[in-house]
């Protein structure tokens, strides 16, 4: 009569449920199942709990209910249209979503007049420069 072997412990049935063993130890309690009744009917009633997933389900079921299927849309179509992060970050830098523009007094002009950005509004005649008034 062969030996007999010993049976994984009801942790590693556990983790072998979630697919959380080493490739070598898959291989060993695959093979034990084969062979042993006792430990396919344990682990025919194991709770396999996932932790991770137990929690996000809790946290599901306190979310409340699923929002309706035209709430989600509504919010979809008013994304659809803001910018990309990246984008918003360009135009923080340069003012507006175009090319930068290069302030006066800037050193590598060798300008004078003190720096200033270009800010669109602030002529009295659109957005053209206005050197006189040191914003370019």
């Amino acid at each position: 009569m062969p030996p007999a072997k010993q049976c994984p412990s009801p942790d590693d049935l556990r983790s072998f449920l979630l697919g959380q063993v080493e490739d070598a130890d898959l291989a060993r309690i695959q093979d034990h199942l084969s062979s042993c009744g006792s430990c396919l009917e344990l682990i025919a009633n194991l709770k396999a709990e996932d932790t991770l997933l137990a929690a996000m389900q809790a946290q599901t079921r306190s979310a409340g209910p699923d929002p309706e299927g035209s709430v989600v849309e509504a919010l979809m179509d008013r994304l659809i249209g803001v910018p990309s992060p990246a984008s918003r970050a360009s135009q923080a830098t340069t003012g507006r979503s175009g090319p930068s523009q290069v302030p006066a007094g800037d050193a590598q002009s060798g300008s004078s007049q003190p720096s200033t950005p270009y800010a669109p509004g602030l002529s009295d005649t659109g957005d053209r420069p206005h050197p006189e008034r040191g914003v370019v």
